[in-house]
């Protein structure tokens, strides 16, 4: 090597070392920089042809394990998400109060249960009935009052939204800065490691919002995209838009279905002009996002049903009147003897022009047992007091008093009028249920050809069975229990009673049962109800039984459906019924009516928690809570007795809509069992939410720490390395120093 190639070589080596003594100053300026990372300056030897002649920068690489980087992107979504959903879970904890504390929702359930207790034992005490006033309007109020606190949070959660979307948009909007800074730079083959950093950085504010997968380019851009694959940034950053609501209640509810959504979506728009529905989508799994959307839609919401069905509970149990039903042979058309023909019933004269001694007469067989019925004059006269013109109906009732006489001992017999037939039937029931007619004659009567002989023979086996509806409320479940003979098995119906049809089909989550069909109809129009059965492929067949009952009646002994039960729960109105059921307790914010678990419109059940309200006339007479009319004697335990009872001791059978029990295998327990589930279950899921909170972070902080090994400044490996790049450059510079002289003393030969 010459002089003048030692003085290159040697000046080579200061300009490299003078790079990386930059490089070292600027780790160290930015030792505390969030997102910043160690950079190093690679170099190598320059040859003139095998001989090294210098040295030469290669440019400035970043000390980062790009793996590491990815699974710290995942982990921070992970780690937005359950930090936001934790702290929601442990606000509604909160919310339960400190176990045993005396506002606590567990103690404020027990008092309730201990005044009610107390009642029992002194009915007529108006201490003890205060007490139980005081004590239910505590219950209430605390429903109302979390009610309120818990669409407060959901308005929070909505806004988290709204501030997450818009950190979304400013993060893709600096990415798109950042990477076409990245871009003008590459161009000239130069790799901009610190803008690199800014890029990452914003990136890395993004993976805590959402989850996200990136993607490198070869020309050193990135290509952004959800978990799910929709495109947030491809050169050019894709905008997220979110409308807050304005008021959140309990009714407010979010669906896929725009249409049916009351709540807002977050949208992103595509290159195409288009949007895509990432809450529908279901595009957002992770980060903070996600986890303000899992608040605002299913955490809170879940609570909120909580509430709801044990305020529903609670105001059913005071008020529901059992039902049962009463066995009656069925009137079903075809299924019993007929008299009478196709045409308009016309009115028959049985005073044959003055002869008076018109007179029908057949024989009326019922269950096996036959006898004459004689329908004449005198009896016409007797019964209508114009037997020149008797009509269906009052036929009806001659028959009627001819039947009754005649089947004293073996079941009275009763005839239904339907426009153009007269169909008599059996007021028994059984395999021998069945009647027929023969012998049948009329004598000397006008307009003969109005009433045909009759030679329908009764069917044989139908059984059937009535029950009393009367004050029937929407809401209110009518249980039919039958066999069905060919698949061979039980079933369970619940007919709910639903007057407005814009409201149907029901969802057989209507009720708790996860064996039973669910069918709303109006329980009041038998024509509809045999309607609503035979849609769901059941063949029995409703009708009117006596005093307007609701009949329910089989396919016969050879047919494929028998009934088994049929019962009712009615909900009572009046405070002074005789019974100890009473309306204790109102949807008194939105009507100021009894709760009926009514489905007409919005379910009545929906927000019930933030309505319930004790009835204003027990507040204004606590005596009503033992005094079932105004005859109940003094001390009469009966109704307060039922009210304990109803609160301590009869078992219910909880809505998995709440979070407690399964679908298939629902949560059972007392009212007052029920009021503390919830307290457990929210602690249960709150410490559920924490531990989940505190895994996350041991997993997320650990990433974080070996990255901050590879890739954070060691101020103390700096200096080291300051210390080593002054020896080399003072040595680089001593060889400089002899080269200069020995080319001097060349020049001065």
């Amino acid at each position: 090597m010459t002089v003048y190639g030692a003085l290159s070589t040697a000046l080579s080596g200061l300009r490299v070392t003078q790079a990386q003594l930059d490089v070292v100053a600027a780790n160290v300026s930015n030792a505390e920089t969030p997102g910043y990372t160690r950079k190093t300056i690679t170099q190598s030897s320059v040859y003139a042809g095998y001989n090294a002649v210098g040295v030469q920068s290669d440019g400035i690489s970043r000390q980062l394990d790009e793996l590491l980087q990815r699974q710290i992107r995942s982990e921070l979504g992970a780690s937005g998400y359950v930090e936001t959903t934790a702290r929601y879970h442990d606000r509604l904890n909160s919310l339960m109060g400190a176990p045993g504390s005396a506002s606590s929702f567990d103690s404020i359930i027990n008092n309730f249960g201990t005044s009610l207790s107390a009642l029992g034992d002194n009915p007529s005490s108006q201490t003890a009935q205060q007490a139980v006033v005081g004590d239910a309007q505590v219950l209430i109020q605390t429903l109302n009052a979390m009610s309120a606190d818990i669409q407060s949070m959901r308005a929070e959660a909505d806004q988290g939204i709204a501030t997450s979307v818009q950190t979304i948009n400013d993060s893709l909007q600096r990415i798109e800065e950042a990477n076409n800074a990245i871009l003008s730079v590459t161009a000239d083959g130069d790799i901009p490691a610190d803008l690199l950093d800014e890029r990452d950085r914003h990136i890395d504010v993004l993976a805590q919002e959402l989850d996200i997968q990136v993607l490198e380019q070869n020309n050193g851009s990135v290509t952004i995209f959800t978990s799910t694959g929709v495109t947030l940034f491809s050169g050019t950053a894709a905008r997220l838009d979110f409308e807050p609501t304005a008021n959140i209640n309990p009714l407010a509810t979010y669906s896929v279905d725009s249409s049916q959504s009351d709540l807002g979506t977050v949208r992103v728009g595509t290159g195409a002009g288009g949007t895509v529905d990432l809450l529908a989508g279901n595009n957002i799994r992770s980060g903070r996002l996600a986890g303000y959307v899992e608040a605002r839609d299913e955490i809170l919401p879940e609570m909120q049903a909580r509430l709801d069905e044990f305020a529903h509970q609670l105001a059913l149990a005071m008020s529901l009147r059992p039902e049962a039903s009463e066995a009656h042979d069925p009137v079903v058309a075809d299924t019993a003897a007929d008299l009478g023909g196709t045409g308009t019933f016309a009115t028959i004269d049985f005073t044959n022009g003055g002869a008076n001694d018109g007179s029908i007469s057949f024989d009326l067989t019922v269950d096996g047992v036959t006898q004459t019925i004689d329908i004449t004059y005198a009896e016409a006269n007797v019964l209508t007091g114009t037997p020149a013109t008797v009509d269906q109906t009052q036929l009806v009732d001659l028959i009627n008093q001819e039947a009754n006489t005649a089947f004293g001992t073996v079941g009275v017999t009763y005839a239904v009028a339907d426009g153009t037939a007269i169909d008599l039937r059996s007021n028994t029931t059984g395999a021998a249920s069945n009647v027929s007619v023969a012998s049948y004659s009329e004598t000397n009567l006008a307009g003969v050809t109005t009433l045909a002989d009759g030679s329908a023979t009764g069917g044989t086996g139908f059984d059937g069975l009535q029950i009393d509806l009367t004050g029937i409320q929407p809401g209110n479940e009518v249980s039919l229990n039958f066999t069905d003979t060919v698949a061979g098995q039980t079933r369970q119906v619940t007919l709910v009673h639903v007057t407005d049809a814009g409201s149907l089909p029901l969802s057989n989550e209507v009720t708790a049962n996860p064996d039973d069909l669910v069918i709303g109809v109006d329980l009041t129009d038998p024509t509809a109800v045999s309607a609503a059965l035979a849609a769901n492929g059941i063949g029995i067949t409703a009708g009117t039984g006596t005093g307007g009952d609701l009949q329910l009646i089989d396919d016969g002994a050879t047919g494929q459906y028998d009934i088994n039960s049929l019962s009712a729960n009615i909900s009572v109105t009046g405070m002074q019924t005789g019974e100890p059921y009473l309306p204790m307790f109102t949807d008194g914010i939105a009507s100021g009516d009894v709760y009926t678990a009514s489905q007409d419109g919005l379910p009545q059940k929906a927000g019930f928690a933030s309505r319930i309200q004790l009835n204003s006339s027990i507040v204004d007479d606590p005596s009503l809570l033992s005094m079932m009319d105004s005859s109940t004697p003094a001390g009469d335990t009966t109704r307060a007795t039922y009210l304990y009872d109803q609160f301590n001791s009869t078992t219910i059978t909880v809505s998995a809509a709440s979070g407690i029990g399964a679908v298939s295998n629902p949560f059972e327990t007392t009212l007052a069992g029920f009021g503390r589930e919830i307290v457990n279950r929210t602690a249960f899921e709150a410490a559920s939410a924490e531990r989940a909170r505190e895994g996350q972070e041991i997993v997320t902080n650990g990433l974080l720490a070996r990255q901050s090994e590879e890739s954070a400044v060691d101020i103390d490996e700096e200096m080291a390395r300051l210390t080593e790049l002054q020896t080399i450059y003072a040595a680089n510079a001593q060889v400089m120093n002899a080269a200069r002289e020995m080319m001097d003393l060349l020049l001065n030969v």
